[in-house]
This record gives structure tokens, C-alpha cells and sequence, in this order.
């Protein structure tokens, strides 16, 4: 298989772009002088300009605007796609919306994503992009809409690995967790835990290959701390209380015994070339990897 073409400065800079509009668009308040483009969506003016005259279809779970140039059979199929990963999350976590989140359809190039309450869903060249939407369900059916106040590693940790459970996460991150970090750990580019829970919401490419890394990372260990304990261990980890109270560990012993659970498991990670457009979300990492020689 070939190893997939570079992009040229400007792709690269639209590529990060998007990748960090995915993992920053619950955030509510980005850096002006950094990203000046994403403003009016952190101030909820593109959600609500693209609403305007918009038409509404009918759903279960969805207040479904729609002002895309996606066919009536498009829209049904994705709508139908988006109903089951909604009941596959809130049958999975417990977790169901009081009201029903609001999704719009639009015309536009790049993954769905949450501003506020709403879902947007883009359609683009013949096809609408939902491979990340399962990842904001999370979200929107807990209520933890902007984490302001919260840890986003957490939850977007904890995203990952409920999208994950569900059979919802190959799409958006290509393969498991578990083989990321079993990648990380054959290329030497494993974060500890005790730098990982500290890592910060990205503010440039770097600082976004830390994160994705970290948020990777939290999320096979999430799954560690269910199989080892039980659900509620992870509820009490997303409420605040420090690895330590929930499994009696130490950071770091939480962390032995979580790789050495993933040794035991003789996973054979796919490489990079074979899992990564390198204009995608995870497309940074392998980049990250190349550039480092790893």
C-alpha cells in the first residue's frame, strides 16, 4: 500500500484546523489572536446564520434542520445512521437528553461537530461526513456540552471510549485505542499518565499531538478501569475523584498494570500508512511520528 501524499503548507494548515475545530468546538472560548476563522462558531453565529430558512425533518431523537443539497434519500439514510448511534450511546451509558438535540444539515467541507446543543453535519461532493458525529453524541446526550468548568482530557477520553463500546469509533480514529497505545509504545512516543492528565487543550500542532495522544491514551485506560473495576469507577474518575480513591493505585502503579494488561494481550497494531490519511485527525499523529523518525 502506498504511503499517502503529503500535503502543501496550506492543506496542512487547514487539516489542523479541522482537526482542532473537532476536538475544540464544545470548548466555547478559543484564543482570538490564534484563531481568528473560528470565532463566530465559539460565538454560535455560523450555527445559527446556516439555520435560518432551513427545512425540518422529521426524527425520534433529533430536531433535524436541513438546508443541504443532499438528496431526500441521503438525508433519511444518515439520519437513520445518527438514530442508532444515539440509542447504542444512551443504552451503553444511561445517559438520555431531556429535549431533542438539535442536528443540521449543511452544505460544507469537514467532519461533524457540536457548537453548543446543536450537531452539525456537513454534505459535501455526493457525501454526508459522519464519522466523527458518534464522538459529539456523547456529549450532547450527557448534557456536557462546553467543558468550561470541567476536564476536557476527561470526557474527551471518555468519548472515545464509549464510541469505542458502542462499535462507532473506526471511522474517526481508525483503529482501537489499545493499538494506538501499543503503537505509541513501539515507537516511543508513549505519554505517562502523570504527563497525559495534565495535558492541556491544544493551542498549536504540538500541543495537538500531546493531546490527541493523551485523549487516546485515557480512553484504553478507561477501558482498563471498567474491566478491572466497574462503570462506576469511570463515572467517579469523570466527577473529579483522583486515580488513586478509585483503584487504590498509585499513578504510576495504575499504569503498570494497565500496559502490562495490554502486553498480555499480544495486539498487533496497523501502522500508520495502512490506517491514516494524512489529512485527517489522526493523520497528525503519524505525521508527529514520521517527523521524529519513529
Amino acid at each position: 500500500m502506498n504511503e499517502p501524499s503529503r500535503q502543501s503548507p496550506l492543506s496542512g494548515l487547514l487539516r489542523t484546523l479541522l482537526a482542532l475545530v473537532v476536538l475544540l468546538a464544545f470548548l466555547g472560548a478559543v484564543g482570538y489572536t490564534f484563531w481568528p476563522q473560528l470565532l463566530p462558531i465559539y460565538l454560535g453565529l455560523v450555527g445559527k446564520t446556516q439555520s435560518i430558512g432551513a427545512e425540518t425533518i422529521e426524527s425520534k431523537y433529533f430536531e433535524v434542520r436541513n438546508n443541504s443539497r443532499a438528496s431526500q434519500p441521503q438525508l433519511k439514510m444518515a439520519i437513520r445512521t445518527l438514530e442508532a448511534d444515539y440509542e447504542a450511546i444512551v443504552q451503553f451509558t444511561g445517559q438520555r437528553p431531556e429535549n431533542p438535540i438539535t442536528v443540521l444539515f449543511t452544505d460544507g467541507e469537514g467532519m461533524a461537530f457540536a457548537e453548543g446543543d446543536q450537531l452539525t453535519v456537513y454534505y459535501n461532493n455526493g457525501i454526508i461526513e459522519l464519522g466523527s458525529a458518534p464522538f459529539f453524541l456523547v456529549f450532547l446526550t450527557s448534557g456536557r456540552l462546553f467543558l468550561t468548568e470541567g476536564n476536557l482530557f476527561l470526557y474527551a477520553g471518555y468519548a472515545i471510549y464509549v464510541t469505542e463500546e458502542v462499535g462507532r469509533a473506526e471511522e474517526f480514529i481508525r483503529q482501537s485505542s489499545d493499538n494506538w497505545v501499543t503503537l505509541f509504545r513501539q515507537k516511543d512516543a508513549l505519554l505517562p499518565l502523570t504527563e497525559a492528565v495534565q495535558t492541556v487543550e491544544p493551542t498549536d500542532e504540538d500541543t495537538a499531538y500531546d493531546f490527541i495522544r493523551a485523549i487516546l491514551e485515557w480512553a484504553s485506560f478507561l477501558r482498563w478501569v471498567a474491566q478491572t473495576y466497574d462503570a462506576d469507577a469511570l463515572i467517579e474518575l469523570l466527577d473529579g475523584q483522583s486515580i488513586e480513591n478509585v483503584t487504590g493505585f498509585s499513578l504510576d502503579e495504575a499504569q503498570s498494570a494497565w500496559l502490562e494488561a495490554l502486553t498480555a494481550q499480544n495486539i498487533q497494531p496497523k501502522p500508520c500508512r495502512m490506517v491514516a490519511s494524512y489529512a485527517s485527525l489522526i493523520g497528525l499523529i503519524c505525521e508527529k511520528l514520521d517527523e521524529a523518525g519513529k
